[in-house]
């Protein structure tokens, strides 16, 4: 196992496509770093370079005695957000993911027109999916993240001007699993013998 400077290392995606993919909810999943993906998993596509982003979001209460003397501590809530934003915003698995599968429908090109994507935006939240995330560590080795149930919200503005890419930025909202377990994290140092 790497200690020191060795386990210090920066991330970058597994592929620049496919560093985030999506499978239903109920996939299999994943419970190492490199054991390839069943099919299931879809690529969501390019990144923006702010890239992936992990938030705890961890509450406490202390617990006082008579006379004000704190005697324990109390965690009143717990929860992980990982947020991303998404690049590819005419890729209809991207625009499912994000709008909802009911509220995309694909139309292959034909003699008359090309490949066509119509998108309801409409309330409701996209159903809950397995999510995982591969990651390259810059030093060397790979990383894992596997979210067993992941409700994405989308909020935010989307621009659409010349000067960029039109972008959808996104909130993974990580529910825990039948093991309290929200986020799964799974490394390999990639030194074999």
């Amino acid at each position: 196992m790497a200690e020191g400077t060795a386990a210090v290392s920066a991330a970058k995606p597994l592929t620049a496509r496919g560093g985030i993919r999506k499978a239903p909810l109920g996939t299999a999943l994943p419970v190492d770093a490199y054991t390839p993906l069943v099919a299931d998993f879809v690529a969501q596509g390019y990144v923006t370079t702010d890239a992936v982003t992990q938030t705890v979001n961890r509450t406490a209460e202390d617990e006082q005695a008579w006379g004000g003397v704190t005697v324990d501590t109390h965690e009143t809530e717990y929860g992980v957000v990982i947020t991303f934003t998404l690049m590819e915003s005419s890729n209809a698995e991207t625009l499912k993911s994000i709008a909802g599968e009911e509220n995309v429908v694909t139309t292959p090109a034909t003699a008359t027109h090309g490949n066509l994507i119509d998108v309801k935006w409409k309330s409701g939240l996209p159903p809950k999916a397995v999510w995982v995330i591969d990651m390259l560590r810059v030093k060397g080795g790979t990383q894992r993240k596997v979210i067993p149930s992941g409700q994405l919200v989308y909020s935010g503005d989307v621009q659409y001007v010349d000067s960029t890419s039109i972008k959808y930025s996104v909130e993974l909202r990580c529910h825990a699993d039948d093991d309290d377990v929200p986020v799964y994290d799974y490394f390999d140092d990639g030194a074999t013998i």
